[in-house]
């Protein structure tokens, strides 16, 4: 299924060499990163990174760092990326990764602080069956959401994201959590996910389910960071305001 929306970064390229006023100094023991892997069908697996540290949100590291992704024979650097929010990430693309593919993040440092080996494996791919695209949904009612279970206690998130309105107005984003791995779970359209509309308006919503797995961060960065790998599959429906 064709999945609307996905992943979008903006790389940033060629940046000038980062400063201790982006963290770049910070021992590697008081680092806590966060990784995320992301695929959907037919696309670019996208690897997002981000540093954080006691008084940065997003650490830069200097340039004689580096972050390195290596997946099924594949090496890439991930390159700092701003976002639009302020700070920034690290950021790198592969080819698409087979199921149970394990991927490692290590990190190199010039101050011999390395963490070589952040490990987690992909999950299998997700097949979104229900809603369909262009389904219309109302407001404050349950909507079916329904994949191909793949048989293993892999974390499975629905997240619900409203993309266009047929008039101006700022929607929200909902996400449920669904223990194991069933194939199908009912979501409660929360009335808020839409805009203040009149009864009969209407938006479009991406439907966006998740297949989550969890591995393990280096030991060498601070407790409490997290590497998880996610397949995603999504549709947009239509929600109206009843």
């Amino acid at each position: 299924m064709r999945l609307a929306h996905v992943l979008t970064v903006m790389l940033v390229a060629g940046l000038v060499a980062c400063s201790d006023s982006t963290g770049g100094s910070t021992p590697t023991s008081e680092i806590t990163p966060d990784f995320i892997i992301s695929a959907s069908p037919n696309n670019l697996t996208i690897v997002l990174g981000q540093l954080k540290a006691a008084e940065f949100a997003s650490v830069r590291l200097p340039d004689d760092d580096a972050l390195i992704v290596s997946a099924a024979g594949q090496e890439k650097l991930l390159r700092w990326t701003l976002v639009a929010q302020g700070g920034g990430l690290y950021s790198a693309s592969l080819t698409e990764l087979d199921p149970g593919t394990v991927i490692t993040i290590a990190l190199t440092r010039g101050d011999g602080g390395n963490a070589p080996n952040s490990q987690v494996t992909m999950p299998v791919p997700i097949d979104l069956a229900a809603p369909v695209a262009g389904a219309l949904a109302t407001a404050g009612t349950n909507l079916v959401v329904a994949w191909t279970p793949s048989g293993t206690p892999d974390e499975i998130r629905i997240l619900l994201r409203t993309v266009l309105c047929s008039r101006p107005g700022a929607g929200t984003t909902q996400t449920a959590t669904v223990v194991g791995d069933p194939g199908s779970a009912t979501v409660f359209i929360e009335p808020d996910l839409l805009p203040p509309l009149n009864p009969g308006e209407q938006c479009d919503v991406d439907v966006q389910v998740q297949r989550t797995r969890f591995g393990t961060v280096d030991p060498a960065y601070a407790a409490g960071g997290t590497i998880l790998a996610r397949q995603v599959d999504a549709a947009t429906i239509v929600v109206r305001q009843p």
